[in-house]
């Protein structure tokens, strides 16, 4: 999720007011060619955070949690608002909240214990970000100017999103363990990447398969890009950064961007397992497209009119905004000269302008309170404000940088096994074949069908869209739906009032196919249960829409769904949220830990208020549900042949078997 792009209409309106003459040709491109070389071995930059003596064995640790992994079913982390500020304490479980706001109603006598048909987990909005890319936008990250429009530009613990992965997938392998099942498969949501780089997208991979793309040893992750410090030992990257002349502020000092005392180097490489089941194979998943995978930063084309960076800039050595939020002390500089003109790097989103231009709107909100003592306007703008030809941060090029786009996702991702469909049959998987495809249920005697659609296959900016070719297959597969007498669930990245081209013909489908009991989303990073139902009332044309919230975001949490069966012509999905724990208690544990602290101070600290309070953790009734459906009758006489064993795992064994320490 980006909220900047949602604002594009109206920023251009309040642009065509303030910019008379603004808008122009970029004047300041690189069109260098990508690098050869995408490893580099330099001697460590001035600023360099590398604390971490790593032991290449420290996957097993003292600190390892022990016992049963707790879901929220048996504990919450709350908000407690202390002499010291916000922070986070355990609490109570919050039980599973029955709704039937769909209003399902029993066709028929149960005749034996339900069934429980599928049993899966759900994972959103990950945001693997390589924070020493020169295509990032930290620059305009801020909460105050222009009207927070650029908030998500830059996170505090964006560096710390592989950690946090990796802490959601040791969870929920622990999950499997300890509560004596095997999900079916895992989804994975979309916005996987931060700024929709290869090497971001293979990081995820990594995590969720067991490493080796990027550090090239199986079993361990490499985040770090450009510069690197590889153990002559091991092999292994101790970690290194490099953010040029902003390794240093203005008084010579070092930033040292990232360096947290106490804590180990969140780029040196870290181990991980992968998703597996309990007897160690791997757990399937599947992945669907979001936003920021496609598009940089979420939302800009590096091919269109309105973007920052060329697909050149990925690859290149220079940062044009640098590494670190200057909004605001942009402004303060403006408002000291305001009769110098002030041109910066590629100009304001494709626009070559004078930002004095832009001071109006600039100058509102309550700016001073983010002037960063670590940015130096001057260095950014090198020799000059008024010529920005040599604007920018020199760094260290990294091919593995390079822009990915739907062209390197789709083939990337089915390659590994993840999901897409060869559907024009020219024997190659590609964005030709389109992001859509089905996902028919491991055990073949369960009436259950995932469809993972591609909700940036027509994009309005950052929003969803659907062509008419995704459209044709959606009807032609819950047509066979109908035919097969299978349940259906829709996976996509966006919910369907974000679906903005093909949106409506969208929704409607949905409605008119009485097996589809679900659309499971992302995109927002929040808790939410939406009951979809028919204007008609019938419940066969209603259905619910899910929302998982990031991995990256407060509150940093995953779901578990179950589908079962009641045996009366309803159905109930259980939603179970949980938090990710220490497992292992090594080095990437500790980041993770760290990681959801820095997002709940950010959250605490920027969105809290009265009336929206912890909005992204979502009410009760938005995280642990049971969520009543209606069956098609020729469902459920296909379903009254499949014997059942008595055990739902969300009702008879998740919450049952944690123990807290005070127990």
């Amino acid at each position: 999720m980006i909220r900047f792009f949602r604002f594009v209409p109206i920023l251009l309106a309040l642009c065509a007011l303030f910019l008379p003459a603004a808008c122009g040709d970029d004047d300041d491109s690189s069109d260098d060619d990508a690098p050869d070389d995408d490893v580099n071995d330099d001697t460590a930059s001035p600023a360099d955070d590398d604390t971490s003596d790593d032991d290449a064995n420290d996957d097993a640790d003292d600190d390892a949690f022990e016992g049963v992994v707790p879901t929220t079913l048996d504990l919450t982390l709350v908000p407690a608002q202390g002499t010291d500020g916000w922070r986070l304490e355990p609490g109570a479980g919050e039980a599973h909240i029955e709704r039937n706001d769909l209003q399902a109603f029993a066709t028929r006598d149960p005749l034996s214990d339900p069934l429980s048909m599928g049993y899966f987990l759900i994972l959103a909005d990950q945001h693997q970000a390589d924070e020493e890319s020169p295509a990032r936008l930290d620059f305009y990250g801020s909460w105050e100017v222009l009207f927070a429009m650029f908030e998500s530009f830059h996170r505090p613990q964006q560096d710390l999103t592989p950690q946090i992965l990796n802490a959601m997938a040791r969870t929920a392998n622990r999950l499997q363990k300890d509560y004596e099942r095997d999900f079916d498969m895992a989804l994975i949501l979309g916005d996987g990447s931060d700024n929709s780089q290869f090497n971001e997208m293979k990081v995820l991979i990594d995590i969720l398969d067991g490493g080796g793309l990027t550090s090239l040893h199986k079993g361990w992750v490499r985040p770090d890009s450009g510069d690197l410090d590889i153990d002559p030992d091991t092999g292994l990257n101790k970690g290194e950064r490099n953010f040029g002349s902003q390794d240093y502020d203005v008084q010579g000092n070092p930033n040292m961007l990232y360096f947290r005392a106490g804590y180990p180097n969140s780029n040196a490489d870290f181990p991980a397992s992968g998703l597996l089941k309990s007897d160690g194979s791997k757990l399937p998943w599947y992945y669907s497209i979001g936003n920021h995978d496609v598009l940089g930063a979420g939302g800009f084309n590096p091919d269109g009119g309105v973007t920052c960076f060329s697909k050149a800039d990925f690859v290149g050595d220079v940062a044009r905004y640098g590494f670190i939020p200057g909004l605001a002390s942009t402004v303060a500089w403006m408002k000291a000269n305001g009769n110098e003109p002030l041109y910066i790097a590629n100009g304001f989103f494709g626009w070559n302008t004078n930002w004095q231009n832009l001071y109006l709107l600039m100058v509102l909100g309550d700016w001073q309170s983010e002037i960063n003592p670590q940015f130096d306007l001057p260095t950014l703008i090198n020799d000059t404000p008024g010529d920005p030809s040599d604007d920018g941060i020199y760094v260290t090029a990294d091919i593995k940088r390079a822009f990915l786009g739907a062209e390197g996702l789709i083939p990337l991702m089915h390659g590994q096994g993840h999901g897409f469909y060869d559907h024009n049959e020219d024997g190659q998987v590609n964005i030709a074949d389109g992001g859509w495809y089905r996902i028919d249920w491991p055990n073949a005697l369960m009436p259950l069908r995932i469809l993972m659609l591609d909700s940036m296959d027509l994009p309005a900016v950052s929003e969803g869209g659907m062509s008419p070719a995704q459209l044709s297959w959606l009807k032609n597969e819950l047509d066979h739906a109908v035919e097969d007498k299978v349940l259906v669930i829709v996976g996509s990245h966006h919910p369907e009032l974000e679906v903005i081209a093909g949106g409506v013909r969208f929704q409607q489908m949905l409605h008119d196919c009485p097996n589809v009991i679900a659309h499971l989303v992302g995109h927002r990073h929040q808790n939410q249960v939406t009951p979809l139902p028919d204007v008609t009332g019938d419940p066969l044309r209603s259905h619910w829409e899910i929302q998982t919230p990031s991995t990256v975001e407060y509150p940093q949490q995953g779901r578990i769904i179950e589908i079962v069966d009641n045996r009366d012509g309803t159905g109930t999905i259980y939603n179970t949220v949980f938090d990710h724990w220490p497992i292992k208690g090594d080095d990437s544990d500790d980041l993770a830990g760290l990681g959801r602290d820095l997002a709940f101070g950010e959250h605490a600290r920027l969105r809290y208020d009265d009336a929206r309070k912890f909005g992204s953790t979502g009410g009760v009734t938005d995280r642990n549900v049971a969520l009543k459906f209606q069956i098609p009758d020729a469902v459920a006489d296909k379903l009254a042949d499949i014997p059942s064993n008595g055990l739902v795992t969300s009702t008879d064994v998740l919450g049952h078997r944690y123990e807290s320490d005070g127990e």
